[in-house]
């Protein structure tokens, strides 16, 4: 997934970090990030346009599970923190397979996350409609 993620940022032509731990994404794209941002976490994306950051993170599905709950409430949580952080967005990109079992879980992050999508958004051209405002 992150390959296919990535191949549609380096279309967009922006210009981005993969795996990129939270401390050095503050160092390299200088924003400044609360301390209830893990320091070690890494971000399958970083991505850098005139006066925003994008963290990324990506998530390929082929079933059902508790971890889609799990996941979607810690994203829950990092939007949360992130509307508050000036200069940052928080996308998470899933396949979107998966979600038909867990439509609840999906339905409260996409209340919080507005920037929440999948393969075929990306095929529409999203992330280089995001990345151009």
């Amino acid at each position: 997934m992150e390959h296919l993620v990535e191949a549609f940022i380096k279309k967009s032509g922006a210009t981005y970090s993969s795996e990129i731990e939270t401390q050095e994404l503050s160092k390299q794209f200088g924003i400044t990030l609360p301390e209830s941002f893990e320091p070690n976490k890494r971000w399958n994306f970083a991505v850098k346009t005139p006066g925003h950051v994008y963290t990324i993170e990506t998530n390929f599905y082929t079933d059902k599970g508790s971890k889609l709950n799990t996941i979607a409430s810690n994203y829950r949580l990092i939007a949360e923190e992130a509307r508050n952080i000036p200069g940052l967005t928080f996308i998470w990109i899933t396949d979107g397979k998966g979600w038909r079992y867990a439509k609840n879980s999906l339905h409260e992050t996409f209340s919080v996350l507005d920037t929440l999508f999948n393969i075929k958004d990306m095929e529409n051209g999203v992330l280089s409609q995001i990345f151009s405002a």
